[in-house]
C-alpha cells in the first residue's frame, strides 16, 4: 500500500524484504533520498538499522523516516536516538505519509 502511495505521487520506491539486505544496497548507494524503515522486522530490526545507515558517510545526511507498530513515549524516544529523523505510528495515513514524504525530501536532515 505504501509502494503505491508514494509510486502514485511520482516516487520510485525501492522495496527489500529486511534490514541486511537493505543495508547491502545502501552500502554502496548513491542514489537514495530518503529511508522509509519498519521498525519491527525479523533479524535486524529498524533501531539496528538506522545506527548502521548513520555510519555510512555517503548517507549519513539522508532523512529516516521510521514507521511503527509500537506507541509509547520511550519508543519514539528510542528510534529517534537510533537515528531516525521522523516517525509515525501504524496505521500510517496516506495523505500524512505523503506530506511528510515531501518535507522530509525538501528539508533533508
Amino acid at each position: 500500500m505504501l509502494v503505491d502511495a508514494l509510486g502514485s505521487a511520482g516516487q520510485h520506491v525501492l522495496t527489500f524484504d529486511n534490514g541486511e539486505i537493505a543495508l547491502s544496497y545502501l552500502g554502496e548507494a548513491t542514489d537514495c533520498d530518503l529511508l522509509i524503515l519498519d521498525v519491527e522486522m525479523p533479524g535486524m530490526d529498524g533501531f539496528a538499522v538506522a545506527k548502521a545507515v548513520r555510519l555510512l558517510h555517503h548517507l549519513d545526511a539522508m532523512p529516516i523516516l521510521a514507521l511503527t507498530g509500537m506507541t509509547g513515549p520511550e519508543d519514539a524516544v528510542h528510534i529517534l536516538q537510533a537515528g531516525a529523523d521522523a516517525y509515525r505510528s501504524k496505521p500510517v495515513d496516506i495523505a500524512e505519509l505523503r506530506r511528510l514524504v515531501g518535507t522530509l525530501l525538501t528539508d533533508g536532515r
